[in-house]
């Protein structure tokens, strides 16, 4: 009885590795840093001046991805906002990036500089392109 159990075990992982693999993404975190918050049709929002962008694989299993960005906020008093979409039909992960602030605040002219990272999501196999603010800025191969 045991043998017959092991032999149909054995059959069945053989089996199982030769099926088609799909290609499932997970979604992007909901933790991020920069998501938006609550109040924030409230705020002004602006844009985000872009100094770069860089789509990194952090090498672990499934495939994650991270996308750094170093740029500007108008002032001080914006708050960094970014979006990260879950891949869409075409396999593009679309990311908005902009900045948010209390229209009631006075604040000085200045540029803020900002350099941080975001995950964009685990992906276990598949061609993406990665769209930043309606431009496609790179592409990843999990």
């Amino acid at each position: 009885m045991i043998r017959l159990f092991l032999i149909v075990l054995a059959l069945g992982l053989g089996l199982s590795a030769c099926a088609p693999q799909t290609t499932v993404p997970v979604p992007p975190p909901t933790d991020q840093p920069y998501a938006p918050q609550p109040g924030d049709s409230a705020r002004l929002r602006a844009e985000v001046y872009l100094d770069s962008t860089e789509v990194r694989n952090l090498n672990s299993d499934p495939t994650t991805f991270a996308l750094d960005l170093r740029g500007n906020l108008p002032s001080p008093c914006h708050q960094l906002r970014v979006v990260v979409s879950a891949p869409n039909g075409q396999n593009q992960i679309m990311v908005d990036v902009y900045s948010v602030a209390n229209p009631d605040e006075v604040c000085i002219a200045m540029l803020q500089p900002f350099d941080t990272s975001v995950i964009l999501g685990k992906f276990s196999g598949g061609h993406y392109t990665v769209w930043l603010n309606g431009e496609q800025i790179g592409e990843l191969n999990a």
